[in-house]
């Protein structure tokens, strides 16, 4: 859960206000939730957002060029292609 990280720390550190964070985390839990239920293989919901779903989920009118879009996603996910939480949070800013 969003409470259980340092949500002062995130706000300095990422530049959103909180209320934008928790927009934010409730976006990556329900892209989260999307990805597993793509992929019924994965039982961990720990999991990360993969790319298509990544770029799926964000919002319509955002004017990053998918080429961008998908270099930044395989700069900050992991081994495996998925992006975890903080660097979820980290793409987004």
């Amino acid at each position: 859960m969003l409470t259980d990280l340092n949500i002062p720390d995130l706000m300095q550190t990422s530049g959103f206000t909180r209320y934008e964070l928790h927009k934010l985390y409730s976006r990556f839990k329900g892209l989260r939730k999307l990805a597993k239920h793509l992929r019924p293989g994965i039982k961990d919901d720990n999991h990360g957002v993969d790319f298509r779903v990544f770029r799926n989920g964000l919002h319509p009118h955002l004017t990053i060029p998918p080429a961008i879009l998908e270099i930044l996603f395989r700069e900050y996910s992991n081994k495996d292609g998925h992006l975890s939480w903080d660097k979820y949070l980290r793409v987004m800013t």
